[in-house]
């Protein structure tokens, strides 16, 4: 064999080594995760090992308690809710230790065997499972639920990498996503709020679980900020998305100022009405969000009459009442001559009242519904551009074209303003969240320090 052969015969093993490397933990992956996410330890900006480790494992020493800290961990929620954690043994031995030493002080129950696998409880609800190659965490589960949690993960850890969560076509996605952190999610595992703009441009009869979100991810200045698309790996589903990702023009950052630091949830758009409306007749969510004010106001006509930016709004989140603003950009305000019409027509017991010029206010028992338009008369037209403004208060919708007391970040705006679809979390208001927020949420908090909020953007 020549030298030339023997170069390239090496790099290939390395090359086949690598890649085994990886895949002698990752085949621990469930095949049926509704969310993953990757952290490369040593390269993601605001984590530190430590930090990880310590809200990971409990371990609060320099050590690395066993774990391979050169290969990315893995967080994952299962099908049927569960969130769980994939990261690569270095020195099982060690991690015997580790785990004996943290038992000694009551951080997890005394290790048991189980085949060639070691098992444990983390705390009071996180099932605990690792061999020579993986270690993986899953919960949170019940005290009776404990031993069948590990007994699954003991199953991840035997499963072949075919059959597993490397194999699918969202780890692959995940994979080539080049950042630090990443992550790849169904919509169906986000909150119910955070999922309605996922889904703009979904075909209406799409399912949650078939739109997905991918991201690369990080850390600054109490923020998560994230980078990122929605996808399908329905072909129809698929072209629908992409399509409508045209009708997203970049945002200028006209209403950035306007939402509260504070508020639950903010969404930022540049659109033409008539091009954005059909979206909205095929986004579910949305409909029922806005069910109860078109009954009595025609919001067809005014989205028609957008053309720029729109921000939406929501100050508190509440499942008794709806808290909702928006304000947006017009091309025109033809739509205030249908007032009267929506007068006529309110459905029983509700009534549109004069509230402000060219504003006006929908009561019906408990529910209100304040809009109006700012720049529509003459005396106005030439200090402001035309603006459609609302909110389910007055104190709401006077706000929504105001800059706000406490506005968001200079560092949020900014990651902003380059965004064809913008959406700032105040995480604060998601962690009672049974699902994948409210259980990521506090480990995200614990490993990148007092993290407030998330933003998220798509640039194209």
């Amino acid at each position: 064999m020549n030298y030339k052969q023997f170069a390239i015969w090496a790099s290939a093993l390395v090359i086949i080594l690598s890649g085994c490397k990886e895949s002698e933990f990752t085949h621990a992956l469930p095949a049926n995760s509704t969310a993953l996410m990757s952290v490369d330890i040593g390269k993601a900006s605001g984590v530190g090992s430590n930090a990880l480790l310590k809200a990971l494992l409990m371990v609060s020493n320099t050590d690395d308690g066993g774990i391979d800290l050169m290969q990315k961990a893995y967080l994952f929620e299962t099908a049927d809710g569960y969130l769980g954690l994939c990261a690569a043994v270095r020195d099982a031995d060690h991690l015997v230790e580790t785990f004996s030493a943290m038992s000694a002080k009551g951080r997890c129950k005394v290790l048991d065997k189980s085949g060639d696998a070691f098992v444990s409880v983390l705390g009071d609800a996180w099932a605990v499972a690792f061999d020579d190659d993986a270690l993986l965490v899953g919960g949170p589960v019940a005290i009776a639920e404990q031993q069948q949690m590990q007994s699954r993960l003991v199953r991840y850890l035997a499963q072949d990498a075919e059959r597993s969560g490397m194999a699918s076509p969202m780890f692959q996605k995940l994979d080539s996503i080049d950042a630090p952190m990443a992550l790849v999610a169904q919509v169906k595992a986000l909150p119910e709020q955070m999922a309605i703009p996922f889904m703009l441009g979904a075909p209406r009869d799409a399912d949650p679980s078939q739109v997905l979100v991918a991201a690369a991810m990080k850390a600054e200045k109490q923020c998560l900020l994230m980078t990122g698309h929605t996808f399908s790996f329905n072909k129809k589903t698929d072209a629908a998305l992409q399509e409508a990702a045209q009708v997203f023009r970049p945002l200028q950052g006209s209403y950035l100022n306007t939402v509260s630091k504070d508020a639950a949830l903010g969404l930022f758009l540049n659109v033409e009405g008539t091009r954005f409306l059909p979206l909205m007749h095929q986004n579910a969510g949305l409909q029922t969000l806005l069910a109860g004010i078109n009954a009595a106001i025609d919001m067809d006509n005014i989205i028609k009459s957008v053309d720029g930016e729109m921000t939406i709004t929501m100050p508190v989140l509440s499942d008794k009442k709806l808290s909702l603003t928006m304000v947006a950009q017009l091309a025109h305000s033809q739509w205030l001559a249908d007032v009267g019409y929506w007068k006529d027509s309110c459905p029983k017991g509700g009534r549109i009242l004069p509230w402000a010029p060219d504003g006006y206010s929908y009561q019906n028992g408990d529910d209100a519904f304040y809009f109006g338009v700012k720049g529509a008369s003459a005396s106005e037209a030439s200090k402001s551009p035309l603006q459609f403004y609302s909110g389910t208060t007055a104190e709401q919708a006077r706000a929504a074209i105001a800059d706000a007391e406490q506005p968001l970040s200079a560092s949020v705006q900014e990651h902003l303003k380059d965004a064809r679809l913008g959406m700032v979390v105040n995480m604060g208001d998601f962690t009672s969240d049974e699902g994948l927020a409210g259980k990521l949420l506090p480990i995200l908090k614990d490993v990148f320090g007092d993290v407030k909020t998330i933003v998220y953007k798509t640039t194209r």
